[in-house]
């Protein structure tokens, strides 16, 4: 495989033509969500100078490519339509709430016989009535992603939106075939809004419901798709839930609530492209950004190959 990188850092454009160094070693063939290459240290271009953001563009130079999704890091929060949002299952924008202090167990590193999570961790707890919210402006849809393991117990949880309605999902009742080496990793739940409230603030929170004997429940990440342009993705405040999603550069420093998080819907500035590939070999893009006609137009580049 290969790959291309075409960007301005200050008007000038830049080009770069390297091959790209497969992860195929044994430890991760054939297992879900398998890093199999990464990119680091992306230029960011100086927008004021004439830079453009970079573009890049991966092909197989051999045999076939099949490809499960990408995902990236942004320099900034800003979010467009139809970008999907992802939440890592360590990020400041997902609250755990908990009687006992020990009640989540955040786990790095993390790996099953069968995959990995997203980013090598996933926060774990197996005591009923521990639960974890997020806050979000505009989408239209919300899942939530975790692994399941098949041992003995019931598991369920419970999914309240906007502080309405509670839907229960119940994922082990005790009468299944107890196999501690069966691990699955799946969406545990999605909610597609209504047309009426694409542009709203939602909440989702999430209750362990029943967690018995061997059972425990494994919180991979959150995601949502925007349902329109934010220049943020600071959630909205608790008294604005169900009312219209505003800019975020519009929200008074009261509004803002969590000034004290880091940047990024996932966090940071950009560290890199990530490539990751399933068991399946499905192509799947998770993450979408709408790249600007004019970078399309330097670069020479398809961006519909990425979607």
């Amino acid at each position: 495989m290969g790959y291309s990188i075409f960007y301005s850092a200050d008007g000038s454009v830049y080009a770069v033509n390297e091959p790209a160094q497969m992860n195929t070693s044994a430890s991760v063939v054939g297992k879900d969500g398998a890093v199999i290459w990464r990119l680091d240290d992306i230029p960011v271009p100086s927008l004021e100078s004439g830079g453009s953001f970079p573009v890049i563009r991966v092909y197989p130079t051999q045999g076939d490519l099949h490809l499960d999704y990408v995902a990236y890091r942004l320099a900034s929060e800003e979010v467009e339509r139809l970008d999907n949002v992802l939440l890592d299952d360590t990020h400041p924008y997902i609250e755990y709430d908990a009687p006992e202090a020990d009640a989540f167990v955040r786990e790095d590193n993390a790996s099953t016989p069968v995959g990995f999570p997203l980013n090598g961790t996933w926060t774990r707890s197996d005591r009923a009535g521990s639960s974890f919210t997020t806050r979000f402006r505009g989408a239209f849809n919300v899942a939530v992603y975790g692994v399941l393991r098949h041992t003995r117990g019931r598991l369920s949880l419970n999914y309240t939106l906007n502080n309405g309605v509670t839907e229960t999902k119940n994922y082990f009742d005790s009468t299944q075939a107890a196999n501690a080496t069966k691990w699955s990793f799946q969406k545990l739940y999605e909610h597609t809004f209504p047309r009426d409230q694409h542009f709203k603030n939602h909440k989702l929170e999430v209750t362990l419901a029943a967690c018995t004997d061997d059972q425990t429940f494994y919180l991979d990440y959150i995601t949502y798709q925007a349902s329109d342009h934010q220049e943020s993705t600071i959630p909205p405040s608790e008294s604005d839930i169900g009312g219209d999603a505003k800019e975020a550069s519009r929200l008074s420093d009261d509004d803002r609530g969590f000034s004290g998080a880091s940047i990024g819907a996932i966090v940071g500035a950009i560290v890199g492209f990530i490539f990751f590939i399933a068991v399946s070999f499905r192509f799947v893009k998770l993450r979408r950004r709408q790249i600007q006609k004019r970078n399309a137009a330097q670069s020479g580049l398809n961006y519909r190959e990425f979607t």
